[in-house]
């Protein structure tokens, strides 16, 4: 029932910068029912999480 959402912003002004991984709490919960990425190309992707408490490295899927 909860949702969650972040947005990558590699760069913000001149001589900053921002950390690129996300980190999502899950408090209490101990799964992810789903993870959709919406790529700035306009592409939407489904990634399944098997784990938590994992780093994933999340590629942009090419079109076959």
């Amino acid at each position: 029932g909860v949702t969650q959402r972040q947005m990558v912003m590699p760069t913000r002004s001149y001589l900053s910068q921002v950390e690129l991984p996300l980190t999502f709490g899950l408090g209490e919960h101990d799964a992810v029912e789903s993870l959709r990425i919406h790529w700035p190309g306009g592409t939407v992707q489904d990634v399944q999480v098997d784990e938590v408490n994992v780093q994933l490295t999340v590629t942009e899927a090419t079109g076959s």
